[in-house]
């Protein structure tokens, strides 16, 4: 277990998480985050708290896990985009994700889970009063159930490659 204060504070920065294997935690103390990349093959990494993101920052899920773990990760900024080309994400029962305006979510060959429970849905939504965030897939899957969607803009999903799941197909969820 690591303990202590990292300093993320430089603009040219980027954090890579990169385990090879486990379950490890991620919690940011209350800090907001710049550019984070999971690249960990074999690992599992879950929010221990709600992350929130420096304006206009990405995230990239190449490898492994990250699973909100009922938490909510807020992006900021048009340009604060999440990247999916290899890994998971996972918004679970209870978390959110939060995206602001002309952010969109990228999924390029990885897995996008939005699924919840019925009585706690997974919900993606936007961050702040107007505009609104798309979510593409070109490759990889999509799994939605038990889930919220909110305030998307254009046509909202683009899914024009890779495979929606069976069982999670955007079932028992709503939009709007």
């Amino acid at each position: 277990s690591n303990s202590g204060v990292l300093e993320h504070n430089n603009n040219a920065s980027v954090f890579t998480f990169d385990a090879s294997s486990g379950s490890h935690a991620i919690d940011a103390g209350g800090y907001s985050m710049r550019d984070v990349v999971i690249d960990a093959a074999g690992a599992v990494y879950s929010l221990a708290d709600n992350l929130t993101f420096v304006s206009n920052r990405t995230l990239s899920v190449a490898n492994g896990t990250l699973d909100l773990e009922g938490n909510t990760l807020t992006m900021n900024g048009g340009a604060g985009d999440v990247n999916i080309s290899g890994g998971v994400l996972w918004v679970d029962a209870g978390a959110k994700l939060l995206l602001a305006n002309t952010a969109s979510v990228n999924n390029t060959g990885g897995s996008f889970r939005i699924v919840g429970l019925e009585s706690d849905p997974a919900t993606i939504g936007r961050n702040g009063s107007s505009g609104g965030y798309t979510v593409s897939q070109s490759a990889g899957s999509i799994a939605a159930k038990y889930y919220r969607i909110t305030g998307t803009r254009d046509f909202g999903f683009d899914i024009n490659g890779g495979t929606i799941d069976v069982t999670n197909n955007f079932s028992e969820g709503e939009f709007s």
